[in-house]
């Protein structure tokens, strides 16, 4: 005896949907390496605003993990009587130079303030700062003033 084609047809869509029914959910990637922090703070962002050439203690690694910076957004602002100004701003732990920045602002008038263009950065692998490290923003220029917003998360070792 013969199949008939409704019985081809048949067997047909069930294999496709037998096919379709165990087919396996899309997988989603995550990079490799330290795991982002379960502990009560496991992202962290910092902001504020510098004077002239001072410097800001940010934070204290705690000592079973390590800070990661993705993100560092830096914005200068020029004082009434500067056309422009320049500012270097460095990132620091207690012995290296995490990384360094010049940004400017300026002025067509000699008597009004000016705020710069943002300087923003997303690192793709991050800056990481040891455990039990301090982290420093220092500035060195002629800006009267400075803001920045630094985020990241906490990785355990």
């Amino acid at each position: 005896m013969q199949p008939s084609r409704f019985q081809l047809g048949l067997v047909a869509a069930l294999a496709v949907g037998l096919g379709f029914s165990l087919a396996s959910p899309s997988a989603i990637g995550y990079p490799a390496g330290s795991a982002v922090s379960s502990g009560s703070n496991p992202v962290f962002s910092f902001g504020g605003f510098t004077h002239g050439s001072e410097g800001v203690d940010l934070v204290t690694v705690p000592s079973d993990q390590v800070a990661v910076i993705t993100d560092v957004v830096l914005m200068s602002y020029t004082g009434y009587g500067a056309y422009s100004c320049d500012l270097e701003v460095t990132l620091r732990d207690s012995s290296t130079t995490l990384g360094a920045f010049l940004i400017s602002a300026g002025t067509n008038t000699y008597y009004s303030s000016s705020a710069g263009n943002p300087a923003s950065h997303s690192f793709a692998s991050g800056i990481a700062v040891g455990p039990g490290e301090g982290m420093r923003l220092t500035t060195d220029g002629s800006c009267s003033q400075m803001s920045y917003t630094i985020s990241g998360y906490y990785a355990h070792l």
